[in-house]
């Protein structure tokens, strides 16, 4: 077992590395499937093999929509299926997945509608991009919750002994009916959350930054903006003090080696080394001490606050999947 990791935490990784690596395989199966009759560089070229309307090329390209998108799924909800931000797989298998299923998702679904005998191959497409993309109207999971109970609370008799050993429906009322009770917007931050993805080749999260990962995971989760801000800057600082050796940076305070510098040197010192990091970095710092110090800074809106939430969040996984990967350019 790894330093710092408890058992239960790699049992559940462990699950889900298992899970999601036999649909990758299935889905594996399915391109070199589709290999056989055009190579995939040409298929996202719209370079198309003859008769590509036969119904084996077509129900290739359905399995592989249709796995891409349940596996797509499977990874998005899997922080809030199983509460872990962080998750690792198979290198190849990873590899096959960022640099082939993914990228040829857009020309898979362009090619099967346009070419589906029927003509009702579009229509599919849009029931799959609803299962994917469309967002819940706003109350239907709060509504549901409320009815539920409501329901419940009817039913049982005033003197049934479950209200006093089971349940709490005072205080389940209470809570829905606070503004507090957010339901469907908590599913729709969900949806859009990907997981931290560390292949087995790559080095090892330490607790320090997995806790912080999935402290900002939750506070996004629950709509809480500025708490994810301040903590992907938060995520970016442990990545780089604990990955400072590998890159070979100095993380003392400029003239006096007994302080820890502040994140705006370390970052400045990591950029030299890792230049494709430089952007994100210096995003998530600038937007971090926008939250955390009383600088003047325009007034955010919500929306406006929502949205850079999710590119803090982005631009964090990012330099941290780059920071622990090993065979990748730089210090790494």
């Amino acid at each position: 077992m790894k330093p710092g990791e408890d058992h239960a935490y790699l049992g559940t990784l462990m699950s889900l590395k298992q899970e999601i690596e036999n649909r990758l395989r299935t889905l594996q199966g399915h391109y070199e499937q589709l290999a056989r009759r055009v190579p995939i560089n040409r298929l996202n070229e719209g370079l198309l093999p003859e008769n590509a309307r036969d119904t084996e090329f077509l129900e290739c390209l359905n399995n592989i929509m249709w796995e891409t998108r349940d596996i797509e799924s499977l990874i998005n909800t899997a922080y809030a299926r199983h509460g872990k931000a962080v998750h690792f797989l198979d290198t190849s298998l990873y590899r096959f997945w960022e640099e082939t299923a993914r990228p040829s998702w857009q020309a898979v679904r362009k090619i099967y509608a346009d070419h589906h005998p029927d003509g009702w191959g579009e229509q599919l497409l849009m029931e799959a991009e609803t299962l994917v993309v469309q967002a819940r109207p706003r109350q239907d999971i709060a509504w549901t919750v409320r009815a539920a109970l409501t329901y419940l609370d009817e039913m049982l008799d005033e003197d049934d002994e479950r209200r006093e050993e089971i349940f709490d429906f005072d205080g389940a009322h209470t809570l829905l009916e606070s503004p507090l009770f957010q339901p469907d917007m908590w599913a729709e931050n969900n949806r859009q959350l990907r997981p931290f993805v560390r292949r087995q080749t790559d080095a090892w999260f330490p607790k320090d930054v997995r806790v912080r990962i999935e402290s900002l995971y939750h506070a996004l989760l629950f709509g809480n903006w500025l708490a994810s801000i301040a903590l992907a800057r938060a995520v970016l600082e442990y990545a780089i003090l604990h990955r400072a050796r590998d890159l070979q940076i100095d993380t003392t305070e400029p003239g006096d080696s007994r302080r820890t510098a502040g994140l705006s040197v370390l970052v400045t010192r990591s950029a030299r080394v890792r230049p494709d990091l430089s952007e994100a970095m210096g995003y998530l710092v600038a937007r971090g001490n926008e939250v955390m110090h009383p600088v003047r800074t325009p007034t955010r809106t919500e929306p406006d606050l929502r949205e850079i939430a999710f590119k803090c969040v982005e631009k964090a996984r990012s330099v941290v999947e780059k920071l622990y990967r090993h065979e990748e350019g730089g210090a790494n």
